[in-house]
Parts: C-alpha cells; sequence; structure tokens
C-alpha cells in the first residue's frame, strides 16, 4: 500500500482532468497506483488510465468511470455499485467478490476479467464483451445482457433469474452448467429455454 505522502499526491492528482492525469501516467509509468481501502465514491473519473492499478476495497459507488482504461486493475471487493463503466477497458481486470449491482456497463470490455463471486445485479451489460471471463458462482439477477459477448466465458453455478440474454453471443466453450434460471430471457428470446443450456 502507498503511504500517506504517496496516497495524498495521488488523490490531489484524481481532482484534475483526465487529459492531466494521463499525461502524468505517460512521464511516470513507473508510479503504482494504489488507491486501495480509499472512497473515490461519486468521482468523474471518466477517460482516466487507471490500468494495473491496485483498487482493493476502494468505494467507486456511483463513480463515472466511463471510457476509463481500467485494464488489468485489481478491484477485489471493490464496490461499484450504481457506477457508470460504459465503453471502460476491463480486459483482465481482477473483479473477485467486487460489488457491480445496478451498475452501467454497456460495450464495456471485460474479455479476461475475473469476476468470481462477483453481485452485478440489475447491472446493464449490454453490447459488453465477456469473452473468456471468469465469472463463476456471480449473482447477474436481472442484469441485462442482451447482445453480450459470452463466447467461451465460464458461468458454471451463477445466477441467472430474471437476466436477459436475448441475442447473446454463446458458443460451445460457454460454461453454463450449475447455472441458476428463473424468467430468463434467452438469446433466442424464449423464457428459461433450458434446451440452450450449454454444459
Amino acid at each position: 500500500m502507498a503511504n500517506v505522502g504517496q496516497l495524498d499526491y495521488l488523490l490531489e492528482r484524481l481532482k484534475g482532468s483526465a487529459t492531466e492525469w494521463n499525461q502524468w501516467r505517460e512521464t511516470n509509468p513507473t508510479v503504482l497506483i494504489d488507491l486501495s481501502y480509499k472512497n473515490l465514491a461519486g468521482l468523474d473519473l471518466s477517460g482516466f488510465n487507471l490500468s494495473s492499478a491496485q483498487l482493493i476495497s476502494t468505494n467507486l459507488k456511483r463513480t463515472n468511470l466511463s471510457a476509463a482504461n481500467l485494464r488489468g486493475a485489481n478491484l477485489f471487493d471493490a464496490n461499484l455499485s450504481g457506477a457508470t463503466i460504459q465503453q471502460a477497458n476491463l480486459a483482465s481486470a481482477n473483479l473477485i467478490s467486487a460489488t457491480v449491482r445496478s451498475a452501467q456497463l454497456d460495450v464495456a470490455d471485460l474479455s479476461f476479467a475475473k469476476l468470481i463471486d462477483a453481485q452485478l445485479d440489475g447491472a446493464s451489460c449490454e453490447g459488453t464483451d465477456f469473452q473468456k471471463a471468469n465469472m463463476t458462482r456471480a449473482s447477474l439477477r436481472n442484469a441485462n445482457l442482451s447482445n453480450a459477448n459470452l463466447d467461451s466465458s465460464n458461468l458454471w453455478a451463477a445466477n441467472l433469474k430474471g437476466a436477459c440474454l436475448y441475442q447473446a453471443t454463446l458458443s460451445s466453450s460457454t460454461n453454463l452448467s450449475s447455472a441458476t434460471w428463473g424468467k430468463t430471457v434467452m438469446p433466442n428470446g424464449r423464457v428459461d429455454d433450458l434446451a440452450l443450456h450449454i454444459s
């Protein structure tokens, strides 16, 4: 974890513009961005480069992260409830046990991301890329996954009650074994069509 002086410095820089922050990161590529356990709720971090940042248990509730670069970031146990994360890059990010309820994740890149035990109830994930993401035991109740890319994703024991998978991309490598169904809209528009249960 960063020391107090480093944290104060980082927090002060976050109050600036995305352009200023991104230029600073470009000229300081070796500086570790560690904002774990901090309260960043409600901040406008749209377009910020937070790639590989340490955001363990960070409060990002209702934070604007649209078009932000969070590639490879560690968001273990982070709170992203109600956050705006549309078009953000979360490829290979660690979201294990993260709370992402009612967040806006439309057209975000979560390919290869770890979402084990993550809570995405009510999240909007229209057109989101979950290719090869590990969503084991994730809760996606009432989530909108229409047009999402679930090719080769692992949804073992995921909760898909009330979720909408209309026109979502599934493949023979998509693992839906032991998933929980109930009023789930399947890719073909039918409700609870378990014939599409891929194991």
